[in-house]
């Protein structure tokens, strides 16, 4: 069974004033003991699951690029050593254009088999950027892709965002044209959302930021499908649009509830029907693999997996997903994809029919054009996109 491998590099220069993920700056100190974590996680992760075959590989942040390059191929030498990455077709980075000034850094990430790259743009407005704390300017940030295109990267994606605070229509509308003068095939979109407890939270409650409506936040996305579509990008998941197919498989198993392995503070793992995540402090996450012991590869057989997932020192929560939870998932994250559910393969799958367990609720979004069915598959409408999260509660 394909597996899915996201590592987690919670390492940034600065933390941005909208993010709430678990991500530090000024933790460098900790960084070489950080790296040999990582390693031994992977490693009893090979112990646990002999011969992992391994999919894609994600490094996701914080800020992978901010680290030293060199670090990462210890990583993936380690991965490489420890689980099987023959069938490995996709390996990403997450970066910030910052990182990006030196092509040479951007070679070295090819020629350790990273093909892949996903650069943190989110405007090319001067002016949003400062807004919302990010380092680089709008010409850095395009400098950074042209860089990623000039060492040979053939699989680039660009993160944007809109709804944010103080954007009218028209700087989003600007921030979209440029879309077609860069070297890009894959672009995610997001709505910005205020956390709690950030920085900009507050500067919003105190009245230093004023957002976007929800109404003009909506109008935007709708500008952003029309545009991406007169583009040629596909809108393959309602966040994602990728040119000529190159769709982020890493993502997409995600959302087809496929097995993945988290590593790393606060990282996530699917696997046997089992959900666990991490210890969340890198600090705590260095301490419990320091004490822990290496083991060999070798596994009682009379261990359940979830037996076997628990030697894992790091893991701090598990569920078991029962056949309910694995229907909800199945229909919210299904019919985030532009491929929709097909009703037949729902009914092969769970041995029962949508209508049973979900009684009146496809009829009923049906009605109220939040879903569209044919030849038995139901998808999104443009209206259902929009507010996605009115649909998906029907399933929860």
């Amino acid at each position: 069974m394909p597996i899915g491998l996201y590592i987690h590099i919670p390492f940034c220069e600065t933390k941005c004033s909208y993010c709430d993920f678990n991500t530090y700056a000024g933790i460098e100190n900790l960084l070489a003991q950080y790296i040999d974590s990582i390693c031994k996680e992977i490693k009893l992760w090979g112990s646990v699951i002999p011969n992992a075959n391994i999919s894609t590989i994600f490094f996701g942040g914080g800020t992978p690029s901010y680290i030293p390059a060199n670090l990462l191929g210890q990583i993936l030498n380690t991965i490489k050593s420890e689980m099987d990455t023959t069938n490995c077709t996709e390996i990403t980075i997450e970066s910030n254009p910052n990182d990006l000034s030196k092509i040479k850094k951007l070679e070295y990430y090819l020629k350790i088999g990273i093909n892949r790259i996903s650069i943190g743009i989110q405007s090319f407005n001067d002016i949003h950027l400062k807004n919302i704390d990010r380092r680089h300017s709008s010409a850095e940030g395009i400098h950074a892709i042209k860089n990623a295109k000039s060492a040979g990267f053939e699989n680039i994606n660009i993160d944007l965002m809109f709804g944010l605070p103080n954007q009218t229509k028209y700087e989003w509308i600007q921030t979209l044209e440029v879309v077609p003068t860069i070297p890009i095939q894959h672009i995610s979109m997001y709505c910005l959302t205020i956390e709690k407890n950030t920085p900009m939270f507050h500067q919003v409650n105190q009245g230093v930021l004023q957002m976007p409506d929800q109404d003009l936040a909506a109008e935007m996305y709708e500008i952003a499908t029309d545009f991406m579509k007169q583009e040629n990008f596909r809108n393959y998941e309602i966040s994602n649009w990728a040119k000529n197919n190159k769709i982020c498989e890493h993502n997409l198993a995600y959302w087809k509830n496929q097995q993945f392995i988290g590593i790393g503070p606060g990282a996530h793992s699917l696997l046997s029907s089992y959900r666990f995540s991490n210890i969340e402090s890198p600090k705590k996450y260095i301490q419990k693999l320091k004490s822990s012991p290496d083991f060999e590869k070798t596994q009682n057989n009379k261990q359940t997996d979830k037996d076997k997932f628990l030697t894992i020192p790091t893991t701090e929560n598990y569920e078991k997903q029962d056949i309910k939870t694995k229907m909800s998932d199945t229909m919210i994250m299904g019919l985030r994809l532009d491929s929709g559910i097909n009703l037949d393969e729902f009914e092969e799958k769970f041995q029962i029919k949508i209508e049973k367990i979900f009684p009146g609720k496809i009829d009923k979004l049906i009605s109220e054009n939040l879903i569209n069915k044919k030849n038995n598959q139901i998808k999104l409408s443009d209206k259902g996109k929009l507010l996605g999260n009115e649909v998906f509660i029907n399933f929860l």
